[in-house]
């Protein structure tokens, strides 16, 4: 929708909480300022909120106007007569627009009342120095982007344009008479503390025709999501990205990172495998034994693993009585590997040596037939006493 006076006229009319008199021109998908001449400057205020105006142009002068409200457009540059034609702006919201560059805000240093200004939402906030520069170049400003500029913030903006890094950055985003006065001593002094980037090729705001169409092949030649973020890192801070065979030589520096804290995982897994190539072993080296041998060291190795897994220590018959059934039913399981059966199993025996499967516990039962492969039946301990006794007698 154009802004034509007849719409001008019949916008809504307002008194701001500040109390200025506001001319609302919300979300009217505006795409150009234009015949704010017929405001004949009456207003305090005007609210641009929501449109989709592409630059802050073609004011009339408004003298009187001390706010403009303009977030939510599509701004991606200013006009150059900006602050001539709005001499007395004090606040200006310009939050999620397409400004880019830091050479897009010049013409915002020129306002000499401005206390108030947010851009949050634009690209050029991520700029490096972004808001040193502005607390520099704006020395009524007492509010950049809600946080409040303080005396401790002026003195950095201060020592910041006596370094190197001021210098080179004012070569790239001020042009020719609009370039601030740079002392020649700049550098130096300070460099240490403003070093993140201290040459004018590290802090470009702008990339040329070529060096676009060179990002774009290092984006279309990428292999991985990984190399496309690396990419676009570089270019939000207006670097030009390394070419693919030098990231590629730097890789091998930063491979070993992840990997730290590997070793400490390891020792916590290295006993279990410790314990699986011990069996292995004595399994393999045990075939070629006899008999008896093969008892003797499935014996052995029952025994050898019985103190981790054996409970802690009770008093009484009741934990001798336990502790046998625990030892019958780790018995069962090496036994079973022998032949058929034929001879009595040491489960078997414990089962006897505690007075039978009847004064095993209910849990130690299921528990005994869970290791021999037989289904838990359902019913009184009776019923677990009689499965586990017609396997035996196979």
């Amino acid at each position: 929708m154009r802004l034509t006076p007849p719409l001008i006229s019949t916008s809504e009319v307002r008194y701001s909480p500040t109390g200025l008199r506001q001319l609302v021109l919300r979300s009217l998908s505006i795409p150009t300022i234009e015949n704010l001449a017929v405001t004949l400057d009456q207003f305090d205020s005007f609210d641009l909120t929501g449109n989709d105006v592409a630059a802050l142009s073609n004011f009339p002068p408004l003298p009187r106007l001390s706010e403009l409200l303009a977030s939510g457009n599509e701004v991606a540059s200013i006009s150059p007569d900006f602050a001539a034609k709005l001499p007395s702006l004090q606040t200006l919201s310009l939050g999620e627009n397409s400004l880019a560059a830091l050479s897009s805000l010049v013409p915002l240093f020129k306002l000499a009342d401005l206390e108030s200004l947010e851009l949050l939402g634009n690209p050029v906030v991520s700029r490096p120095y972004y808001r040193l520069l502005l607390v520099s170049q704006i020395k009524s400003l007492k509010v950049l982007d809600y946080k409040r500029v303080n005396k401790e913030e002026r003195d950095k903006a201060e020592r910041f344009t006596k370094s190197a890094a001021y210098k080179a950055l004012v070569r790239e985003v001020f042009e020719g008479a609009d370039a601030p006065k740079v002392e020649e001593s700049a550098g130096g002094k300070h460099d240490a503390e403003f070093d993140k980037p201290a040459t004018a090729a590290a802090i470009r705001t702008q990339f040329t025709a070529e060096e676009k169409e060179e990002i774009k092949a290092l984006i279309e030649s990428a292999e991985t999501p990984a190399e496309i973020d690396h990419i676009q890192a570089f270019v939000a801070r207006g670097v030009m990205p390394p070419k693919r065979g030098k990231a590629k030589e730097a890789a091998p520096a930063a491979a070993p990172a992840p990997a730290e804290p590997a070793p400490a995982a390891a020792p916590a897994a290295a006993p279990a495998a410790k314990r699986k190539r011990t069996t292995s072993e004595s399994s393999a080296g045990s075939k070629g034994k006899g008999k008896g041998e093969k008892a003797a060291a499935s014996a052995e190795e029952e025994k050898a693993a019985a103190p981790a897994a054996a409970p802690p220590a009770k008093k009484g018959r009741k934990a001798r009585a336990d502790s046998a059934a625990s030892a019958a039913s780790a018995a069962s399981e090496g036994s079973r590997g022998s032949r058929g059966g034929a001879k009595a199993s040491p489960a078997k025996k414990a089962a006897k040596a505690a007075g039978g499967y009847a004064k095993m516990t209910v849990a130690k039962l299921k528990e005994e037939l869970g290791r021999r492969g037989l289904e838990v039946p359902k019913g009184v301990k009776a019923k677990l006493v009689e499965v586990l006794e017609a396997d035996d007698a196979k």
